[in-house]
């Protein structure tokens, strides 16, 4: 099956160029190309109408630039309207300085020939320096292997991974904005856990509008489905603590105090015993040892930190790679000293 990539392009300059250039590498015969130019680079047009002259899109690729009628930047003008702008069965959105991964391009074409489910989960990683500097997003040990399901377990499935709405690609009509509406109405869903994106890594926020956020959700809850809205909320905080800013550790301990407090005792107890970080620290807090819990956020850190130096390291290695084949080696330069010399 044919894909529809939808590429926003708010920045412009190398960065876009690079963009244009993977997804280029990734679009086959038939496919079309959306370039969605904001209006918010200074060189944004320019570039992609030079790129298609200069490198092109692919052999019979459908380009055209496309504007949004909603005032609104995208995507906060929303994913139902930016899908809105192809008529193909999938598109799949490229947020600003996002780009594809070949790997996860490929499994997505596998996943829509052995049928196309109603819904397809695409995965996403995040990158730091560059696409060799990746991180992968806080939920990757709980993806389901590649593949579709049906019904409650396919959605209860869903439902456990980050609420990220760039990652639904719908193949039967344009669900709205809300990630969890949509996981409900689909009957099946398909599971790419190969990252099909890559984005930079978000800047750090503070999280106890999140945090709140998710309590508010939770008393709106019919009693018999709060235990499980309750878990998946769970999930969501356990995601906000891997991603957490040093700068931001009272304001989570503050969130996380209140968030325990609005429960009802029968729920509260569920939250304490959640096997993830969350559960230690909501334990700590409700124990009143505020100590413990800022030791456990300070492991975090330490965790956070060894993945991004893993990840630069990867970025480093590659660039050393790249300046070897572009610059001289070394017996090259040691041949050219005596030459110089007997010269």
């Amino acid at each position: 099956m044919n894909l529809s990539f939808l590429m926003i392009a708010e920045s412009g300059g190398d960065d876009l160029w690079a963009r244009c250039g993977a997804l280029a590498a990734v679009t086959e015969p038939g496919d079309e190309v959306l370039l969605c130019d904001s209006g918010a680079s200074v060189d944004g047009a320019q570039l992609l109408r030079r790129f298609g002259e200069e490198v092109g899109w692919g052999e019979k690729v459908t380009v055209r630039l496309v504007a949004l009628s909603d005032t609104r930047r995208p995507p906060e003008a929303g994913w139902s309207a930016l899908r809105g702008l192809s008529d193909r069965a999938v598109v799949l959105v490229l947020p600003d300085r996002a780009r594809p991964v070949a790997k996860g391009i490929k499994a997505l074409r596998a996943m829509l020939e052995q049928g196309a489910p109603d819904l397809v989960l695409v995965n996403s990683a995040w990158m730091l320096a560059g696409p060799h500097s990746v991180l992968s997003c806080p939920d990757v040990g709980r993806w389901p292997m590649f593949g579709a399901q049906q019904g409650d377990a396919a959605r209860a499935a869903a439902l456990q991974l980050m609420p990220d709405p760039a990652r639904l690609l719908p193949t039967d009509g344009q669900p709205g904005d809300d990630y969890e509406a949509a996981i409900e109405q689909a009957a099946s869903i398909g599971f790419v856990p190969d990252p099909v994106l890559l984005s930079p890594l978000p800047a750090p926020r503070d999280p106890a509008p999140q945090v709140a956020a998710l309590s508010v959700h939770l008393s709106a809850a019919p009693r018999d489905t709060a235990p499980d809205r309750l878990a998946r909320a769970l999930l969501r905080l356990d995601d906000i603590l891997a991603q957490l800013d040093p700068g931001h550790a009272e304001s989570f301990l503050h969130a996380a105090r209140d968030f325990t407090a609005a429960l009802p005792r029968r729920l509260r107890r569920q939250a304490v015993a959640h096997e993830g970080q969350t559960g230690a620290i909501l334990s700590d807090l409700k124990r009143g040892d505020t100590a413990s819990a800022r030791s456990r956020l300070a492991v975090i850190f330490t965790a956070q930190d060894r993945a991004r130096v893993a990840a630069l390291t990867g970025e480093i290695g590659q660039l050393r790679s790249d300046l070897d084949l572009a610059l001289p080696g070394p017996d090259y330069l040691m041949d050219l000293f005596h030459r110089t010399r007997r010269a």
